[in-house]
């Protein structure tokens, strides 16, 4: 597994539909925004930007687990309410919705498995508190 932290690819908000409760696929409103998407799958936090500039802020935010996108369409596939979100209706008129692009708890785990994974050919010292991650890396030759 390979980390990349790009910020045109890690950190993208993006403009989506709306839509109700039950889809599984969210249209980007700029089919061209699929373009600057990192390779699936990848979590993504949906909110109401209107109303809650910070996503940490919107109750009904949801994140969304991204398996496949369609660069040419601009439709993402996956699952929705990952992470002890609820998926909820994002159809609220004159409401503007996005899609972040922001660390979620999977990406922590995930950089956690890399890291022990890592750890059988390196020392690698990982700590987690308060939903801070700090590790340091030290190779050993």
């Amino acid at each position: 597994m390979t980390v990349i932290l790009d910020e045109a690819r890690n950190f993208v908000k993006i403009e989506v539909e709306s839509h109700g409760s039950l889809e599984t696929q969210w249209q980007l409103r700029d089919v061209t925004d699929a373009q600057v998407l990192p390779p699936p799958p990848f979590n993504v936090v949906v909110y109401n930007d209107t109303d809650f500039p910070d996503a940490s802020d919107d109750p009904n935010k949801e994140i969304y687990r991204v398996l496949n996108v369609n660069t040419t369409t601009g439709v993402l596939s996956g699952l929705r309410a990952q992470e002890g979100t609820t998926a909820s209706t994002k159809n609220v008129p004159q409401k503007r919705y996005l899609m972040r692009l922001t660390p979620t708890a999977k990406l922590v785990s995930d950089l956690k498995s890399h890291i022990e994974d890592e750890s059988r050919h390196r020392r690698v010292d990982f700590h987690e508190s308060e939903g801070t991650v700090k590790w340091a890396w030290f190779s050993i030759e």
